[in-house]
């Protein structure tokens, strides 16, 4: 998982100047999203463990959810 989300991360400012204790974390962080929305869309966790999920990765959850519905109205899923 973490190799595949390596190749994922693309260098920007903000991440030129982490250390490696920061990437660590960043990565970390990435590694339990990832993990959270395949074990979702596989109904091993249910929507509400989905969230506390994200909430523990410190995604800002309202903003997520925004993004999702913008995300589904321009699909015109709603």
């Amino acid at each position: 998982m973490l190799d595949r989300a390596l190749e994922l991360v693309i260098p920007s400012g903000s991440t030129r100047d982490m250390n490696d204790s920061d990437l660590d974390g960043l990565m970390k962080t990435y590694s339990i999203v990832e993990i959270a929305k395949d074990d979702f869309l596989a109904q091993k966790i249910s929507f509400q463990e989905y969230i506390d999920l994200l909430e523990t990765a410190q995604v800002n959850i309202d903003g997520y959810l925004e993004t999702v519905e913008g995300n589904l109205e321009e699909m015109r899923l709603t």
